[in-house]
């Protein structure tokens, strides 16, 4: 079933869906997650959105998006992905943190980084003018 399959621009040469997979609660096991990708595929969804903070979850996509290539042909490149830092520490902080990542997510590199969980005033300081910034 087709929920939707218009996309948006996504910078130059990227389209996104209107819709997103979210994967907070999507940490159980890879058969889950298997099932979440390519019922999220199958829908016309190529958004995932992810964070270190949802436990195994990037772990679990990187298998995933593994395992479904081959068995479903449903391929890497089709999707666009976000992932997310927690605003605290310094430049290294962050860059280990978002190196992990990728390694989790077994991909060289990520669509899209955002900071997650900017919902104090020290947060968004830290954006816009601490470390983080």
């Amino acid at each position: 079933m087709i929920i939707h399959s218009k996309k948006r621009s996504f910078g130059e040469a990227c389209h996104v869906s209107l819709f997103t997979l979210g994967t907070m609660r999507a940490t159980e096991n890879l058969d889950k997650m298997n099932y979440l990708i390519k019922s999220a595929h199958d829908a016309g969804i190529n958004h995932l959105e992810t964070a270190a903070a949802y436990g195994n979850a990037e772990k679990l996509i990187g298998e995933s998006l593994k395992e479904l290539e081959t068995s479903e042909n449903i391929f890497r490149k089709e999707w666009i992905i976000t992932t997310k830092v927690l605003p605290k520490g310094d430049f290294n902080y962050l860059k280990e943190n978002f190196e992990n990542s990728l390694k989790n997510l077994k991909l060289k590199k990520i669509n899209n980084l955002a900071i997650h969980g900017i919902n104090l005033e020290e947060h968004l300081d830290w954006v816009l003018n601490g470390e983080g910034g």
